[in-house]
């Protein structure tokens, strides 16, 4: 696989997984009626297929780099959708838009931000 394809193959993935988690959170609501949570389900299934199988196939690739990335990749999704909600959410891409915008004044911005943390939480 060629670094284009690798990257939608990491995308699908990520992708995938940021739907099962929103889906999977949403099916055991009020929400849902009984044929849409017996679509949601089927769809989650599929959506876990899919995750799967590209997974998988990430793994047979001699690229071991572009398997971790997209692990790591997941389990910083997974860490945005557990800790904040869907508002926050939007906010962080909000500041992901902004650092496309103008990288050094996010990064001053940052740089000062955890300065003052670390300075307010010194034991």
């Amino acid at each position: 696989m060629n670094e284009s394809v690798l990257q939608k193959v990491s995308g699908a993935i990520i992708s995938c997984f940021i739907a099962s988690q929103y889906l999977e959170s949403l099916k055991d609501t009020s929400i849902f009626k009984h044929s849409l949570k017996n679509k949601i389900n089927k769809c989650l299934s599929e959506l876990e297929e899919i995750e799967s199988n590209y997974f998988d196939k990430l793994d047979l690739l001699d690229e071991k780099t572009t398997h971790q990335i997209t692990s790591n990749s997941i389990e910083f999704i997974e860490w945005l959708l557990n800790d904040f909600n869907y508002h926050d959410v939007q906010k962080i891409k909000e500041l992901c838009f902004a650092y496309s915008i103008d990288s050094k004044r996010v990064n001053g911005i940052t740089k000062a931000i955890l300065k003052d943390y670390e300075k307010n939480n010194k034991r």
